[in-house]
C-alpha cells in the first residue's frame, strides 16, 4: 500500500509540474474511492496505531518566458508562441526606405527577439521563408525563428513600393 501511495504522488507530482491548471486528483486503486492530496498528510505504514505523519511539499516552478505575437492573416488573427528565453536579442529602427541594422546573422533555429526601438511610419515585417509577417508600430517585439537550411533570407516591408525603394535587408544562416 505504502509503494502505491508514493508511487502515485511521484507521478502527480510529476504531471503537476507540466500543467497550467490543477491536476485531477489520482485515485487508490482500493474499492474506496479516497483521493490522495499532496496538501494532506498521509500516514506511514508502521505497526502503531497514532503513527507519525508525512506530509509531501513540492517545490515551486519557475515559470517560462513566454512571447506572443498576433499576426493577422486574411482577417485572421493567428498567435505565435515561443517558449524559453531568444537565443539572440535585437533592436532595430524602421524609416520610410530602410530598416536599421539591415543585415541578421544567425545560427539555424536561433530564435531572434526584434524590438523595433524607433519607427516611422507604417511597415510590415516580412520574411517569406519562414512566414514571418508582422506589423509593426514603435516598441514592438515580434520573435522569428532562424530557418534550419544555412543560407541568405532576405527580410522587407511589403507596403506599397517600400521594398522597390530599398526597404529591405538579409538574414543570414550560418
Amino acid at each position: 500500500m505504502k509503494k502505491i501511495i508514493i508511487s502515485l504522488s511521484l507521478l502527480a507530482l510529476i504531471g503537476a509540474g507540466c500543467a497550467k491548471a490543477p491536476a485531477p486528483q489520482a485515485q487508490t486503486p482500493q474499492s474506496d474511492t479516497s483521493a490522495i492530496n499532496l496538501n494532506q498528510t498521509t500516514p506511514q505504514a508502521t505497526n502503531e496505531k497514532n503513527s507519525p505523519t508525512t506530509q509531501i511539499k513540492t517545490e515551486p516552478v519557475r515559470p517560462m518566458t513566454t512571447s506572443a505575437n498576433i499576426i493577422t492573416t486574411d482577417d485572421v488573427p493567428v498567435m505565435d508562441i515561443f517558449l524559453g528565453e531568444p537565443t539572440k536579442k535585437m533592436t532595430m529602427e524602421v524609416g520610410d526606405a530602410f530598416f536599421k541594422p539591415n543585415i541578421i546573422e544567425a545560427k539555424p533555429g536561433d530564435s531572434i527577439q526584434i524590438t523595433f526601438s524607433k519607427v516611422t511610419g507604417t511597415h510590415v515585417f516580412n520574411i517569406d521563408e519562414t512566414d514571418s509577417h508582422y506589423k509593426i508600430t514603435q516598441g514592438t517585439n515580434i520573435t522569428v525563428i532562424a530557418p534550419q537550411k544555412p543560407g541568405s533570407y532576405k527580410f522587407y516591408c511589403s507596403i506599397g513600393d517600400h521594398r522597390a525603394k530599398g526597404m529591405e535587408g538579409t538574414l543570414i544562416v550560418k
